[in-house]
């Protein structure tokens, strides 16, 4: 019986003396370990299994160890945000005109401007209800 946590037990972890309100009891026992020490150790285990699950992830997924190269982008073909006077939604945003369109220019955050007789302005896409994918409709320059 626990006398007002004066009763104490050594941890067979850590070695510390510290009072039985430091310990679980699992099935009606109370455990040798406290849980201080009980909880570090199921940290770590955790860890290190997480950790050899993703290794192994690694070695087996060719698709992680593919070094990807990307397509440089001609200059001439961005439109800079002087000239449209349209704001980025975030500092890496780059529109890049489209080669089938006549004025038009896609974001790297999947927005479109087009130039029309009034200047430049964002087009306004539409929602599939079927799929909830956004859409954009533009004239092919033929």
């Amino acid at each position: 019986m626990i006398n007002n946590n004066k009763e104490t037990k050594i941890c067979k972890r850590c070695g510390r003396k510290l009072p039985l309100d430091k310990y679980a009891i699992s099935n009606g026992y109370m455990r040798n370990i406290c849980i201080d020490c009980n909880n570090k150790y199921h940290r770590e285990y955790r860890h290190a299994k997480r950790m050899q699950v993703n290794i192994e992830l690694y070695k087996t997924d060719i698709s992680m160890q593919i070094l990807r190269k990307y397509k440089h982008i001609n200059p001439s073909r961005i439109l800079t945000k002087m000239v449209s006077g349209i704001n980025y939604m975030a500092r890496g945003e780059k529109f890049v005109s489209l080669l089938d369109y006549k004025s038009a220019w896609v974001s790297s955050y999947g927005r479109i401007i087009i130039r029309d007789n009034d200047g430049y302005r964002l087009l306004k896409g539409s929602y599939s209800r079927k799929d909830k994918e956004l859409y954009y409709t533009l004239e092919k320059n033929v």
